[in-house]
């Protein structure tokens, strides 16, 4: 992850990744809607989630891991959850 944070071509390619953040939040979300294609709600809510996600595991890495990812990651939903009403 180090590795990722510091050289912008690894980094750019966490996003084009078949299995991305995104791409793993929008199969989830579609599977249990019980639909074929997701919906543009679906993309836009994967799209927040994953870029999210991303970015709390860079800054964890970026920490060197000093920080409990669980409660990283509970903290960037919240942000999200609270439709950035502290920012």
């Amino acid at each position: 992850m180090r590795l990722v944070t510091e050289v912008p071509a690894l980094r750019a390619g966490l996003t084009r990744s078949g299995s991305s953040p995104q791409e793993l939040f929008l199969t989830v979300l579609t599977r249990r809607a019980g639909i074929e294609e997701p919906t543009y709600d679906m993309r836009v809510t994967a799209a927040a989630l994953g870029a999210a996600t991303t970015e709390a595991v860079l800054r964890w890495a970026a920490g060197d891991g000093r920080e409990d990812i669980a409660e990283l990651v509970d903290r960037t939903y919240a942000l999200l959850e609270s439709g950035f009403a502290g920012v």
